[in-house]
């Protein structure tokens, strides 16, 4: 109860009480203007009463400027109801609408048939998921839940983020479908074409489809692979790695591994820092896979580490080849992505491989940067936070 409540009970009592003095010393007759006024005063009191219960809080009351904080330190847009009209509107609600929202009927700022189904039903309450709002991109959940005073409490949550990844797997899905249906068809045709007595009777016939079974099915034990460490990266993804690694006895045992020309420019500073050994030798495999694929033939190629100004240990992988032109360079790293589809797919390309590297680098908490300039090369960074080493005193 506030004071000004305190004060007009108090007010009233002290009437009511004159009153009965005044009809016990004067008689009913002059005691009528203290009834008028009793009544007034007590009339009144039960108006503010029941407009103080209809509104959140009494206005200016600390409750009030406490409920409000508390609705504008949310992120999500909020607005409070009073039947269809919008009472008050969080910062993130004015920010997404317009400040003009404030008293609008709800269905004016939210122009959308589903918010205007759910606050139509006799009940009131429910969820939708809409977009284009405001010509805002996002896609929001709207949550319409009662609160207190028969008051509603819209809550909206962008859902945007899990709309993109559900497409993101469709479209991996659908990807990855096509790249298996491909050479498996491949070989299913040649070797029903073997089967027949008419083909599989010449020699040159026979070793050329051989040749392209043994090629296909390379190339879909490959795809299979690349699928396999893909899932095994994004299931790790969440847990860093502790084991600390040496980069440069890491490169070279690779480069030692591949037939390619490759030259490993690191000087004999060690490179250490926090990773997965298998990993970061499919990263290193990828990197200088691509670069032997795409750059220029008999072209060397350049693993190069060094420490950069902020103490980072910067891995770079160098090629003389083409070069990539300018607005594919954002969608290197998409799975099944390919600048030349018919060049990556003669070179045994499964289109997986610096989508592989992007989520080995986003494990070891280190950046992708991909340069190219065209006639004259690419080159891929990753860059790493170097280990700290805690040496013993002894």
């Amino acid at each position: 109860m506030t004071l000004d409540e305190s004060a007009r009970i108090a007010l009233a009592a002290a009437i009511l009480l004159g009153l009965v003095f005044a009809v016990t010393l004067f008689g009913p007759a002059a005691s009528a203007l203290a009834v008028l006024v009793a009544g007034a005063l007590i009339w009144s009191l039960l108006v503010a009463r029941v407009a103080g219960d209809s509104r959140v809080s009494p206005v200016g009351n600390d409750t009030d400027d406490r409920y409000r904080a508390v609705l504008d330190g949310v992120a999500d847009p909020l607005m409070l109801l009073a039947e269809a009209r919008i009472v008050y509107a969080n910062s993130a609600a004015l920010t997404l609408f317009g400040s003009h929202i404030d008293g609008q009927d709800v269905r004016l700022a939210i122009r959308h048939p589903a918010i205007a189904a759910v606050l139509g039903d006799p009940e009131g309450v429910g969820s939708a998921e809409i977009g284009g709002l405001a010509g805002d991109p996002r896609i929001w959940e709207v949550r319409i839940a009662p609160n207190e005073g028969n008051r509603r409490l819209i809550h909206m949550v962008d859902r945007s983020a899990r709309h993109s990844a559900e497409r993101a797997r469709v479209d991996f899905v659908a990807n990855a479908s096509h790249e298996l249906r491909t050479p498996l068809a491949n070989i299913g045709g040649y070797a029903e074409t073997l089967a027949d007595d008419a083909a599989g009777g010449d020699p040159a016939t026979r070793a050329r489809f051989v040749s392209i079974i043994a090629s296909e099915t390379k190339r879909l034990s490959a795809l299979v692979e690349d699928l396999m460490a893909l899932s095994r990266i994004e299931a790790d993804k969440h847990a860093a790695p502790q084991t600390v690694v040496d980069l440069r006895p890491l490169a070279a045992r690779v480069i030692a591994e591949r037939r390619d020309a490759i030259t490993l420019d690191a000087g004999d500073a060690a490179f250490m820092i926090r990773g997965d050994a298998v990993q970061l030798s499919q990263l290193l495999h990828n990197l200088n896979d691509n670069a032997a694929k795409y750059g220029t033939a008999g072209g060397g190629i350049i693993n190069r580490l060094v420490h950069d100004d902020a103490g980072r240990i910067c891995l770079s992988v160098i090629d003389q080849g083409a070069g990539i032109p300018a607005a594919h360079i954002p969608r290197l790293t998409e799975r099944f992505y390919r600048v030349d589809a018919a060049r990556s797919q003669s070179a045994g390309g499964t289109g997986l491989g610096l989508s592989i590297v992007k989520h080995i680098a986003e494990r070891h908490r280190a950046t992708l940067d991909i340069r190219s300039d065209i006639g004259k090369g690419t080159t891929v960074c990753v860059t790493f936070e170097a280990a700290v080493i805690l040496l013993s005193s002894n």
